[in-house]
């Protein structure tokens, strides 16, 4: 069983240390749980959380932004919106402005399906939000969203490094 320790007990090396295993075993935690979200409804992992970044995109997007948001090439997420439309989740429009340009759709009968499915998360969530103060849950979001980016480097740069190595 692990063990919590207090900041106080850790040095600041030990601290960052700690962190980063917790963080490892937070992301493995993460995957696990979209993994069996996806299978619950009928995807696989990538074209589960495409259609994430699609939500976060405010439900609509291009093919092309989906592959910047990615790092998919275009021809991948060709097969993802072709899988996640078979399965419901998106529709592709024609943008009636430049018909060279496809919009992509969340379309709206999967929601509550995904909003379902995501309800004792977001629970859990509140829940733990809870028991932090605003100035705690400032500093929880404002470390989220830096390692947010921080992981958004490091992706680019495994790609980048792959790319050279082929």
């Amino acid at each position: 069983m692990k063990r919590t320790l207090s900041r106080s007990q850790l040095s600041r090396k030990e601290l960052v240390s700690a962190i980063v295993a917790q963080a490892r075993g937070w992301s493995t935690r993460a995957v696990i749980l979209h993994a069996v979200v996806a299978e619950r409804l009928g995807l696989n992992l990538s074209d589960h959380k495409c259609a994430d970044l699609l939500m976060s995109e405010s439900g609509i997007s291009t093919p092309g932004r989906l592959a910047e948001l990615t790092g998919l090439s275009t021809g991948a997420i060709t097969g993802v919106l072709d899988r996640l439309e078979r399965a419901g989740f998106v529709a592709r429009e024609a943008d009636p402005k430049d018909r060279r340009r496809t919009w992509v759709r969340l379309t709206p009968e999967r929601m509550p399906n995904m909003q379902r499915i995501f309800a004792p998360f977001r629970e859990g969530m509140e829940k733990l939000c809870s028991g932090y103060t605003v100035a705690e849950l400032q500093l929880v979001h404002r470390f989220l969203r830096e390692s947010e980016a921080m992981a958004k480097l490091a992706a680019e740069e495994v790609r980048k490094n792959t790319d050279t190595e082929r």
